[in-house]
């Protein structure tokens, strides 16, 4: 899972059992916090992550730390047998937001003013 984004002078990424933000021309460590594996996607001046537990989290780039703005699950995954978890990374694409999760496919606004 994981991945790797630089924003500016930054990388974030996630790597399991934690994200991570690291300065990229020292390679200090910032800040490191234990959440779900993550998939990642940076649009919009925000992170859009997809955690294996299905949950949705919107976060903001920051040097100082873990700035959740908001998490979501969506609805009515279809029932999978063991432990399967959901691992597709996230969309964005012409102001929507696209999560798909086992043979699941939503689709959100994430225009502003909507």
């Amino acid at each position: 899972m994981g991945g790797t984004i630089k924003v500016g002078d930054y990388f974030y990424g996630a790597n399991d059992p934690s994200v991570m933000c690291v300065e990229f021309n020292t390679g200090k460590i910032l800040w490191q916090e234990r959440l779900p594996d993550l998939a990642c996607l940076f649009a919009n001046g925000r992170f859009y992550a997809h955690a294996d537990d299905g949950e949705v989290r919107l976060r903001e780039p920051s040097p100082h730390g873990y700035q959740e703005r908001g998490r979501f699950r969506p609805g009515n995954p279809p029932a999978v047998g063991g432990d399967v978890k959901a691992l597709a990374h996230p969309v964005v694409a012409d102001g929507k937001l696209y999560i798909r999760e086992y043979r699941s496919l939503w689709c959100y606004d994430i225009r502003a003013g909507n």
